[in-house]
């Protein structure tokens, strides 16, 4: 078994030598270890930001790709175009709820305790029937000047309930069934249902195209 000292010290000769020459390995030795402790460490911190680097590259990828996605689906158009035709929707269902509003009105399904006379009056239908009559005419002026404005779909969609709303007035004008008979409220409960499906079809296509568009940037 090798005896390092005085191994050292025969080829460096006496105590003061060995020493030095001892002194100077050991520091040698830590330095190499060192360097090797911090290349170590490097390679690990190279392997961890290499796995962190991709692992958000993978989420910014897959970021891309649903913004691709959505932007793929929607409808690219200036923020003119898009304010006049959320201008346009507005205005329509505004008329179209006028519209809505007056034919329940006009022969309500509920009768509240003491409006029954009222309800009843023919004078009292007149002037129920009149406004019906002028917020269906105020509702199809505003659909047709404006319709270049909006979606073709939806147009067509706002003419069925232009249709309900016409069949209305033209039943209560010629009092079919009997005029407040219980038939005739009937006939105007389910005149009122088919334009309100008609009313909330219109409502979920504006809403969906709506949700479609995207305003480019200026």
């Amino acid at each position: 078994m090798i005896n390092w000292p005085d191994f050292v010290t025969g080829i460096f000769g006496g105590f003061a030598g060995s020493l030095v020459v001892v002194y100077g390995l050991s520091r040698w030795l830590g330095d190499v270890w060192k360097a090797k402790i911090l290349e170590k460490v490097q390679q690990d911190n190279r392997k961890e930001l290499e796995a962190m680097k991709s692992e958000m590259q993978a989420s910014v990828d897959r970021a891309n790709r649903l913004l691709d996605a959505g932007i793929s689906k929607a409808i690219l158009v200036t923020r003119t175009h898009f304010e006049t035709e959320f201008t346009a929707y507005k205005e329509i269902f505004a008329a179209l709820s006028e519209v809505k509003n007056f034919m329940h009105a006009t022969r309500p399904v509920f009768i509240i305790a003491g409006d029954e006379d009222r309800v009843k009056n023919e004078k009292d239908l007149v002037d129920r029937l009149n406004k019906l009559i002028a917020a269906h005419n105020q509702a199809v002026t505003v659909a047709e000047n404006l319709r270049p404005f909006y979606q073709e779909q939806i147009y067509q969609d706002i003419q069925k309930c232009f249709n309900a709303s016409k069949l209305e007035v033209l039943q209560v004008k010629v009092g079919s069934h009997g005029t407040f008979s219980e038939e005739w409220f009937e006939e105007g409960r389910k005149r009122q249902e088919a334009f309100t499906e008609d009313y909330l079809r219109v409502s979920n296509l504006i809403r969906e195209r709506l949700a479609s568009l995207g305003v480019l940037p200026e």
